[in-house]
């Protein structure tokens, strides 16, 4: 299972020779340095790739690369390097100035938060990285970021992904991937700590001999198969005691603070004859196997309203599709760190037709609310509060406390 996904920025997440390219043009024309041409742009490239593996292996200070790259190259062309500091300080900012996203990458980022915790790690500087961060919306998504000039320490040493790690909780090394392009910095670290590894390889660059890496992509859409193979845990929002999200998400089995909760709901479903729909649990399930419930029930995923989980348990659960959008619960009820929405529909169902999802339900019926008490007082059916149900079966096809509106 894979929990947490470390996202490497320059390179991986952002198109950063985009980027390079305008941060050097840019200072090109603050500082009338004359024309930049492309053979110009390709040898910077190649001068700073080369310099920033000097300060991966631990060669040289940062200070010493983020200077000596632009001295070298004016020196190249001819141009005054005693404004090489000068011209860095002012890159720095650039850089944020140029927002290029690599394969839709913000959507995947967005998009995988239901099912991961995300944060960024990065080499960058601080005054660069927080500015494109800022700049592309990434600072709103990820769980946290980690830049090595604000930790001290560059990424591959392990140094750098134990501060990491004892930041967001000492994870387990196997529930923790990687995704970067360099070969120096980002799959090295993940190598000397234990973590997976995913490189990012749009230009189908061969391994190096001896390198094994867990897994190796040329699109970042990728990655949604691999958490598709490897699996991921059940997140959800965590709410507050008055029932508003937190900004935090919990996982399925870890234990949560006494005052945070999560939201479950339960769908039940009459006939005409005001019977409910119950469904026999499986014999696999961990909590109440082989237990009646009522129709439908379970836990609203990270990104879910509680319509949006009742609509997606009804549909695995059974195979009906039903809009829950003017829908309201019928009864709200907290307990023991969870939010329970009940909602109470009428609708003509033929069992027949049900589609069960085979790893959760085990078969259905119709039963009157007599039949139901008298199942809980066996010991066959979830020991609902008393009244809840009564609840239910009373308030079926309606909102509200008062009697009128059935009228």
């Amino acid at each position: 299972m894979i929990k947490i996904l470390l996202w490497d920025i320059d390179g991986t997440v952002l198109n950063f020779l985009e980027a390079e390219k305008n941060a050097i043009r840019m200072g090109f024309e603050k500082f009338s340095l004359g024309p930049c041409t492309d053979e110009m742009l390709q040898a910077y490239s190649a001068i700073n790739e080369i310099y920033w593996q000097r300060l991966e292996r631990g060669e040289m200070s940062k200070p010493e690369i983020l200077t000596g790259r632009f001295r070298e190259f004016f020196s190249r062309y001819d141009l005054p390097v005693e404004i090489a500091a000068e011209f860095n300080r002012r890159y720095q900012t650039n850089l944020g100035e140029t927002i290029c996203f690599n394969d839709n990458a913000f959507e995947l980022i967005t998009g995988l938060k239901n099912r991961v915790f995300e944060y960024a790690v990065t080499n960058g500087t601080a005054v660069a990285q927080e500015k494109k961060l800022r700049r592309s919306g990434l600072d709103q998504v990820f769980d946290g970021i980690f830049i090595s000039e604000r930790l001290g320490v560059e990424k591959p040493s392990r140094k750098f992904f134990e501060q990491v790690f004892e930041t967001i909780g000492n994870p387990d090394p196997d529930e923790v991937m990687i995704i970067g392009d360099s070969l120096t910095s980002d799959m090295p670290g993940g190598l000397n700590t234990g973590i997976r590894t995913c490189w990012y390889n749009p230009a189908h660059r061969q391994v190096p001999e001896g390198m094994h890496l867990d897994y190796v992509i040329d699109n970042l859409s990728a990655v949604t198969a691999i958490l598709d193979q490897e699996g991921t845990p059940e997140l959800w929002d965590l709410l507050d005691k008055e029932h508003r999200p937190t900004g935090r998400r919990g996982v399925r089995g870890e234990a949560m603070a006494a005052d945070e909760y999560h939201q479950v709901v339960h769908i039940c479903i009459f006939n005409e004859k005001g019977e409910i729909l119950i469904q026999q649990r499986t014999a696999g399930k961990k909590e109440w196997p082989s237990y009646w419930d009522v129709s439908v029930g379970g836990s609203a995923l990270a990104g879910e309203t509680s319509r949006q989980a009742a609509a997606r348990e009804l549909h695995e659960e059974l195979g009906i599709r039903f809009d829950f959008s003017d829908t309201e619960p019928v009864m709200t009820v907290h307990d023991r760190n969870i939010y329970d929405d009940f909602f109470a529909l009428v609708l003509p169902v033929e069992l027949s037709s049900l589609h069960l999802q085979e790893d959760e339900v085990s078969r259905v019926g119709w039963a009157d609310y007599d039949t139901v008490r008298q199942m809980i007082a066996a010991g066959t059916f979830i020991p609902y509060r008393p009244g809840y149900l009564e609840v239910m079966f009373a308030s079926r096809g309606t909102t509200g406390a008062i009697e009128r509106y059935r009228q």
